[in-house]
């Protein structure tokens, strides 16, 4: 069964874990191994992934499944020896990245004139990072609505999406909640994120259950869409809600200044441009926030499927 055993592992990988999953009940490892693989084109075809991290997860993927192959009881193999008979060896070139430009919409919301965000500052910041590249479109809407913020998303098709903001929360007081007080919002933990109303005479809060469900919608709408930044303080309960659509969604824990999110803005646009890597790109910001606030490492954080993503 060695010759077998060989074929099997000169083939897609792909295509081998989707014939063992056919041929074997016991197919859980295989399940996950082919969702991993799956999870690693599609970051590569969507330019979140660099090449090398790409390289390394599709090394590791293959030689879990050579690992599997050897370990196949004879009766598997005979099985799926005439599966492979006229099966060509080979392994698949690995994708390359999409070529098309990619926008960035920035969307900044500021329904109080008497908050001190810089929203034009780290507009401008993003801008300067992303200039000397051809691969990015950068649009931008201030003083926006939850209608005009669909509106936009709709129109430039973008693959990141940068909200600027604030976020409402409750109990414990900083500076950041004065925005909250002086719109007689209600203070509620995760409570939602906060947008100018149809009129820019008031507020709308968009909830954690409406986020989820928003962004279920343009997702489908807009699969290109593959980033969401929410530089708005207390954001996580909508950045949890918001990744569980298989979006790579970047939070904060607590309040941050407005110097802080320059410089993470600064740092995750000049490396997402050179890379391509999301992860990479975020661990950038934080080097770079740092600076300013040694708990940016902490408060700063990364999500997909509702999961943390580790960083260093």
């Amino acid at each position: 069964m060695k010759k077998v055993k060989d074929k099997l592992k000169m083939m897609d990988k792909k295509k081998v874990l989707s014939m063992l999953i056919d041929a074997i009940d016991d197919n859980n490892n295989f399940i996950l191994q082919l969702g991993r693989w799956n999870s690693n084109e599609t970051a590569m075809r969507s330019g979140i992934l660099s090449n090398e991290r790409y390289a390394i997860a599709k090394a590791q993927i293959s030689n879990a499944v050579n690992f599997y192959i050897d370990e196949l009881p004879d009766q598997v193999l005979q099985q799926l020896e005439s599966l492979i008979e006229d099966t060509p060896p080979g392994v698949s070139p690995p994708p390359s990245p999409q070529q098309e430009d990619k926008t960035v919409l920035f969307f900044a919301a500021n329904p109080s004139q008497q908050a001190e965000l810089k929203l034009k500052d780290e507009f401008a910041v993003i801008s300067q990072k992303l200039q000397d590249t051809d691969a990015y479109e950068l649009k931008s809407f201030f003083t926006g609505s939850t209608s005009e913020f669909i509106d936009a998303i709709n129109q430039y098709k973008p693959s990141i999406i940068h909200f600027s903001g604030h976020g409402e929360k409750g109990k414990a007081k900083t500076k950041q909640d004065e925005l909250a007080e002086r719109l007689n919002v209600k203070f509620e933990d995760g409570a939602g994120l906060i947008f100018h109303d149809r009129d820019k005479r008031g507020y709308q809060v968009l909830g954690t259950d409406a986020a989820k469900a928003l962004f279920r919608r343009l997702k489908r709408s807009n699969p290109q869409i593959n980033i969401v930044l929410l530089n708005a303080c207390y954001s996580r309960p909508q950045a949890i809600a918001i990744s569980e659509n298989d979006i790579y969604t970047i939070g904060t824990k607590i309040s941050i200044g407005d110097e802080v999110a320059i410089e993470f803005s600064d740092g995750f646009y000049k490396k997402y441009a050179e890379t391509g890597d999301v992860v990479d790109a975020v661990n950038y910001g934080i080097t770079k926030a740092t600076a300013i606030d040694f708990a940016s490492e902490e408060n700063i954080f990364l999500l997909y499927k509702g999961e943390e993503v580790d960083l260093y």
